[in-house]
Order: structure tokens, then C-alpha cells, then sequence
């Protein structure tokens, strides 16, 4: 958030969070969403966009995170993205297409009562006839993507891989920190440590009081939420929730770096960013954007 804002402030630019817990309103202390303060003026988009007990897919993202990106642009500013949500970032560099028509929530829950009578194989030998394809690139025992798969398969006839696509790249320029293993272990501990203190235990209780939120809502399967349940349920000691949380946040942040060391154009730093080499990011973006005709 730092570096975003810098780049910002130095052009003029606004930020876009490619975050997908930080989407929820309410959520604030475990999805360390970053407050007005610290926003130091500059707008941001794509912060508290719905309820906690809504759910949101990569395409509602995609379609009004582009429409954000296009007004920015139109005004002559510069689109700024922060985050490490990797479906989320990659929905904006590739013109993903998604099935958004194939929703019908009858036909959703009769694909979920299946699962609780028949079993989640049912529904995945259901989906390897119907959708081989799909079948091959989703784990059984993930009921709420092959509900998905097999939902746009029988509305639309097409299959999940259709609808996601990649297509030619959009124009960017993508940066990722690396300060080495112990430090961000290090961060992740004080990170965690901070959270309990600013009442993270605290803001768990008080979604599930006034929102009604469970641990099956998909708000609650967030990291640092998740945790609580055991906790809430007088299975583990606060140590022990403490410690889960940080070992779950250290096996993310492993799995975020393999997901962007995948991008071969992707420049890794491994200081915090200054001045001089924020220009220097900003003078590259420039020199190499296509013109627009």
C-alpha cells in the first residue's frame, strides 16, 4: 500500500485494491485494510464494496473494476494496482470472459442438496460426463467449483474453461517485493500480534452478532477468520489460534509467490520503494504505453 501510494501521489494517480477480503465492508482489522489516514488523500477503489454475508465472484470484480479503470483513464489519470489476490489481477490483465448469465440459484441448490445427500462424488462424476474438460482442472473434493462448473455446463451448454479464457494481455507494468524469507516471517508474526491487540477476536464476535455471518459464509473463510471456530468453540487456546493463523499466513504468502513468479515480466524488489526508483517505475510505464488513437 505504500509503494502504491507514492507512485500515486507522484502522478497523480489513483489505486485500485486487487484484494478479495478486502471487498467486505466491516472487515477491517483481519483483512488489515489500510484506513483513510494512511490512504494520505489519494483515492482508492475497490474497498468495502459489499455486505460481509454477500458472496462475489472474479467476474463482478472484473466488470466493475474495469469500468473504474476506464473512468480514471478518462479523466487522465493513471490506474494504480495493489494487491495480491491473483485471480483478481489477472482478470484485469487478460479480457477474461466469464459465463455470467449461467446463474440460477434453484438449480444451484439443487446441485448443494445432492452434495449433502449423495456426497461430493456424486456431483463430481456428475460433472466429469457432463464436462470432462472442467473435471480435469478441479478438485473433487472442491463442492463449490464443480456446483459452479456444472451450473454454467447445464444453463449454457459451454464449459467453465470457455468462460475463463485468457485472451491477448492488456498494456502494464508489474512490480512484487521480495525482502527475503525471515523478514517476511518476521512481518507476518508482528502482523498477526497487532491484530489481536486492535481487537481482531473482538470484530469476528461482533460479525457473527449483528451480521449473522457463520464460518460458511465466504467472508469467513478468509485467513484470520477462518481460525476462530476452533477457537469459539473452546477447541484450541488463543496461543494455539495465534499460531494458526501465522502458519496459514506464511503457506499463502508461499503460495503468492509462486503465483507471480510465474509472470516472467513481473520486476521483483527487495527494498521498500523510494522516491528515486518510483520515478524510475513511472518513467518506464510511460515510455513504453502504447498511444491510443
Amino acid at each position: 500500500s505504500g509503494a502504491a501510494i507514492l507512485l500515486a501521489k507522484l502522478c497523480g494517480g489513483e489505486i485500485i485494491s486487487a484484494d478479495s477480503m478486502q471487498i467486505y465492508r466491516h472487515m477491517d482489522i483481519g483483512t488489515a485494510k489500510i484506513t483513510m489516514k494512511e490512504r494520505q488523500g489519494v483515492a482508492h477503489h475497490m474497498l468495502d464494496v459489499i455486505e460481509p454475508y454477500e458472496e462475489y465472484s472474479v467476474s463482478e470484480y472484473q466488470k466493475a473494476a474495469l469500468e473504474i479503470m476506464a473512468d480514471i483513464e478518462s479523466r487522465g489519470k493513471t490506474v494504480i494496482v495493489a494487491g495480491g489476490t491473483g485471480l483478481y489481477i489477472n482478470s484485469l490483465i487478460y479480457p477474461l470472459r466469464f459465463c455470467e448469465a449461467a446463474k440460477d440459484e434453484t438449480l444451484r441448490n439443487e446441485l448443494v442438496a445432492q452434495a449433502e445427500k449423495a456426497g461430493a462424488d456424486s456431483l463430481y462424476d456428475r460433472l466429469s460426463e457432463l464436462d470432462p474438460a472442467a473435471a480435469a482442472k478441479i478438485h473433487r473434493n472442491n463442492v463449490k467449483r464443480v456446483i459452479r462448473a456444472l451450473e454454467i455446463k447445464i444453463l449454457s451448454g459451454k464449459s467453465i474453461a470457455e468462460c475463463t479464457d485468457k485472451g491477448e494481455k492488456s498494456y502494464y507494468r508489474m512490480y512484487a517485493f521480495d525482502f527475503g524469507r525471515m523478514e517476511l516471517y518476521k512481518k507476518i508474526e508482528e502482523r498477526v500480534d497487532n491484530m489481536m491487540e486492535d481487537g481482531l477476536a473482538e470484530e469476528v464476535q461482533r460479525l457473527m452478532l449483528e451480521y449473522g455471518l457463520t464460518f460458511e459464509h465466504q467472508s469467513m473463510q478468509a485467513i484470520g477468520y477462518k481460525e476462530f471456530k476452533d477457537f469459539f468453540e473452546g477447541k484450541i487456546t488463543r496461543s494455539a489460534l495465534m499460531d494458526l493463523i501465522k502458519r496459514n499466513t506464511r503457506k499463502y504468502a508461499k503460495r503468492q509467490f509462486t503465483w507471480f513468479k510465474a509472470y516472467d515480466d513481473c520486476k521483483w524488489l527487495n527494498k521498500p520503494l523510494e522516491r528515486s526508483q518510483a520515478e524510475e517505475i513511472l518513467e518506464d510505464y510511460y515510455r513504453n504505453k502504447p498511444i491510443l488513437e
